[in-house]
């Protein structure tokens, strides 16, 4: 086609002209160049699973930026369902959100300290502290958001005020049990 229909074509489809004249490696880039605003509106919102079925449908393929949102992403939507409940699923995304922090070179220590202990308690509910490493993940527990089930997975309530009131009240309950005071 004449570069006038060219043109024409790429505003109608809302591509850039340069993608018709891209070869294979570069289609990567126009694509992303078009579906990034939408995942960073998504992201930004909150909509981390909506995110993820974004990237996957329209993308697939990731580059170091992508890496982390979607890590990011597959982080939260593990937290939620774990917190929920849904170890399953909350066990398939926090692996998901692994994999995304091994494909991009921006720091991702919390998100992998908050995706092991979330794992380890998912994975082996009865003994989780021995799936997980416990030293040098306070820190990074703290910024994932973790750190009250931490506390709690170690039964260390005493003088901690947890974010989340279940946690030191269920821990009371048990000191209570053990010393006959139902």
């Amino acid at each position: 086609p004449s570069l006038p229909t060219v043109t024409y074509l790429a505003e109608a489809l809302g591509m850039p002209v340069g993608y018709f004249f891209c070869d294979e490696s570069e289609e990567f880039f126009y694509q992303k160049q078009i579906v990034f605003p939408r995942l960073l509106t998504l992201y930004r919102n909150g909509s981390y699973a909506e995110c993820l079925h974004t990237f996957e449908r329209e993308l697939g393929e990731c580059d170091d930026e992508l890496g982390l949102m979607m890590a990011s992403s597959s982080f939260f939507c593990g937290r939620h369902a774990w917190r929920t409940g849904a170890l399953n699923t909350a066990a398939a995304y926090l692996t998901s959100a692994m994999e995304f922090a091994g494909e991009t070179v921006y720091p991702t220590d919390y998100i992998r300290a908050g995706c092991s202990l979330l794992l380890a308690i998912s994975l082996n509910v009865q003994a989780p502290l021995l799936e997980f490493n416990q030293p040098g993940y306070i820190d990074s527990l703290r910024r994932a958001g973790c750190l009250d089930e931490y506390r709690y997975l170690l039964g260390e309530g005493e003088g901690y005020v947890f974010e989340n009131e279940f946690y030191g009240e269920h821990l009371a309950a048990k000191e209570l049990m053990k010393t006959g005071h139902y």
